[in-house]
């Protein structure tokens, strides 16, 4: 039975504030899948599928590589190792399926609940272009909804390393917001927010996702190097990757 498991959609707003105004904004639709109903959501149509060619499928290796087998568990165990507790309770993910065999999410979440379903702590997983590696952030949501932490993973050749991000995340429900700024010697230089609406899953919602957004991680992909181009453009500094590594995943720091 599906009961938590959803389709959010709404918009994605990117704005630099320094040392240009840039900015942007674009649609957006994402699954939230708890993990405990993955075996029910991807029956509802052959369109969809787990571990299985079709037009959209889920794959347990596109997330948290060297975790435990159980998605659900690797999570638990990458946040423990983050944050010294271990939620007990669902772990649900916001993402983007591969679409046609390809996928590409700048962000995946993972929202970790207790036993009273109290969202307790969320796991950012984030992939870098061009360079395709991973890393990921916890955030202890016990007593607050945002946490500020120092920039530990080069994401953007157009943003330098020496940056704090702070998230603010809302506990999904009719609504889910999410709102990461970064600064620089005490000063914002960059926001992104996401703002999005919760539709309920079902064969059709899902059918109906995936025929408006059919080529979803490519889509994405053109937008970030358009955006990319926008800013060499407006001669906005580059900052090259600071490991020169070109390696699939990042350890944890």
């Amino acid at each position: 039975m599906i009961r938590h498991s959803a389709i959010y959609v709404g918009a994605v707003q990117h704005h630099r504030l320094v040392p240009r105004v840039h900015r942007f904004r674009a649609g957006l639709g994402l699954v939230y899948l708890d993990l405990d109903e993955l075996d029910a959501v991807f029956r509802l149509t052959p369109w969809w599928r787990r571990e299985r060619p079709a037009p959209a499928s889920f794959h347990r290796r596109d997330y948290l590589p060297d975790g435990a087998e159980d998605l659900a568990i690797a999570a638990r165990d990458a946040i423990a190792a983050r944050l010294g507790f271990r939620p007990a309770g669902a772990v649900r993910l916001l993402t983007s399926v591969r679409h046609f065999g390809h996928i590409f999410n700048p962000v995946s979440f993972f929202y970790a609940f207790d036993e009273a379903d109290r969202l307790v702590a969320a796991l950012g997983e984030i992939t870098n272009t061009p360079w395709g590696e991973r890393h990921c952030y916890a955030v202890d949501l016990r007593q607050t909804s945002s946490a500020a932490f120092p920039k530990q993973f080069h994401v953007s050749p157009f943003m330098g390393m020496d940056q704090t991000w702070r998230w603010h995340l809302s506990t999904p429900g009719p609504d889910l917001r999410v709102g990461m700024r970064s600064s620089e010697a005490g000063a914002c230089c960059f926001t992104a927010t996401l703002a999005l609406r919760r539709r309920p899953l079902t064969a059709a919602s899902l059918n109906a996702l995936l025929c408006s957004r059919p080529l979803h991680g490519l889509q994405v992909l053109a937008r970030i190097h358009w955006e990319a181009l926008r800013l060499w453009w407006k001669n906005i500094p580059f900052h090259p990757h600071p490991n020169h590594s070109r390696s699939k995943h990042v350890a944890p720091a």
